[in-house]
């Protein structure tokens, strides 16, 4: 009876034992396929980029989700330092471009924004998306753009660039910050043949009844005859 005894103590030992090496064996089996999913999941992030109906979009919250991807996607990107493929490099230069033209976001808000807390970004990514989508309204640029006026405007051209300067006066009661100005290059027929856009200031606000100059150097093309200055976008 003893000797029965001992023999099921150590065939149960032994089951144990087997029976430790399956789990283990299927919570590896476990994190190698979450690590695949998750590798799978962030190439997929990585390579999102709007469409132009997306952009289109007069929706704050829409705006806000197309800003959010793409903030999420460049911490993705960024995190990988210098291992990074030419592809995911293309995107990144791409990303940086839309957020300065469509989101007036320049690079500084950008790594701001990328390394700031999820509350602190999701809070400052919603306004964003709100300014984004005013300023494709009539009434958001009649009741504040013009309030902002452009002063002393001089251009000068040599053989390969032209040299634009003015200043911005805020004419509002409050400052206004990230004051982005714009001047396109006219032919004889005033048609628009080139164009390019400088920020007046960023995080230092441009306090009520001040002004701030600017300066752009824009490459020559084609036969330009005038110009036209206009601020088309800011924040308060």
């Amino acid at each position: 009876m003893k000797r029965n005894r001992n023999l099921k103590i150590i065939i149960l030992g032994v089951l144990v034992v087997n029976l430790f090496g399956l789990l283990l064996g299927c919570q590896s089996s476990t994190k190698e396929h979450v690590a695949q999913a998750s590798s799978s999941q962030i190439q997929q992030q990585s390579n999102y980029y709007p469409t132009e109906e997306e952009l289109k979009s007069i929706s704050g919250i829409e705006q806000a989700e197309i800003l959010t991807k793409i903030i999420n996607n460049l911490e993705i990107i960024n995190k990988k330092g210098t291992n990074i493929s030419q592809d995911s490099k293309y995107l990144k230069d791409k990303y940086i471009t839309l957020l300065g033209e469509h989101f007036a976001i320049n690079e500084l808000i950008t790594n701001d924004l990328i390394k700031a807390d999820i509350n602190t970004r999701k809070a400052r990514i919603t306004k964003f998306g709100e300014m984004t989508a005013k300023k494709t309204t009539k009434d958001y640029v009649d009741s504040y753009v013009p309030e902002l006026e452009i002063t002393d405007k001089n251009a000068k051209v040599d053989d390969s660039y032209i040299y634009v300067t003015g200043a911005v006066k805020n004419n509002t009661k409050y400052p206004v910050y990230y004051v982005k100005v714009k001047v396109e290059y006219l032919d004889v027929s005033n048609n628009v043949i080139d164009s390019d856009w400088t920020y007046v200031n960023s995080g230092d606000g441009l306090q009520p009844n001040a002004q701030k100059y600017f300066d752009m150097m824009t490459r020559k093309n084609g036969d330009t005859k005038n110009y036209r200055l206009s601020v088309i976008d800011f924040q308060n």
